[in-house]
């Protein structure tokens, strides 16, 4: 791929269900959680024919997605699920709610399924690279639009990432973290308001085809 090629493939970010989102685009969003999840992580997830999907696939989620422009390659993606109908929190890793309730509420959505391309996310800003803070901006935009909170269960790490942002977390039930796997795990929610008020704005489309 030449430098001109290159300069062309700018960060384009979209949101919807998928009904609303071109098929090729669903397509590689669920290719690149096969690479990412399956591949690479290792998950104990269901990936058939270079792609990684799951029941909650079929319950009509939101899909966050960030492609560059140029090449048509999904470059990073997540997922949200409104917690008045199944997610996964609730569903499968009920055990990280440590004795709290589920979140039941249209308000409240469920982000899920965060995946990055690797080496499409130069600059780190608060253990996030610029592309997965980006896509977390948009994924914060869209629910602010329709709700006020998010929920998510994710590596403590993560966790910390999102505080080191400027933006505050509330742990579910006692507030202790949980082992999922081999990872430590917390269940939280965060405040659209919060988030889009104290985190730094991503960089615009500073992402180049590789």
């Amino acid at each position: 791929m030449n430098d001109a090629t290159m300069e062309k493939c700018t960060r384009t970010i979209v949101a919807g269900r998928a009904a609303e989102l071109p098929e090729w685009l669903i397509d590689g969003m669920f290719r690149l959680r096969h690479e990412v999840f399956y591949e690479r992580l290792r998950w104990d997830v269901t990936s058939l024919h270079g792609k990684e999907r799951d029941f909650y696939d079929d319950c009509g989620p939101v899909y966050v997605i960030a492609y560059s422009d140029g090449c048509r390659q999904v470059t990073g993606c997540c997922r949200l699920l409104p917690t008045h109908g199944p997610y996964m929190l609730r569903d499968v890793f009920a055990e990280a709610l440590r004795g709290g309730e589920a979140p039941r509420d249209p308000a409240v959505w469920e982000l899920s399924r965060l995946a990055i391309r690797p080496g499409w996310s130069r600059t780190l800003t608060a253990g996030f690279g610029s592309l997965a803070r980006a896509l977390l901006w948009e994924a914060f935009r869209w629910v602010d639009r329709h709700g006020d909170t998010i929920v998510a269960v994710s590596s403590v790490a993560l966790e910390r990432s999102v505080n080191a942002m400027g933006v505050r977390t509330a742990r579910l039930g006692d507030g202790r973290a949980t082992r999922v796997g081999k990872v430590l795990c917390s269940a939280y929610t965060t405040s659209t308001r919060d988030f889009l008020e104290n985190a730094a704005p991503p960089a615009e489309g500073d992402d180049r085809c590789r």
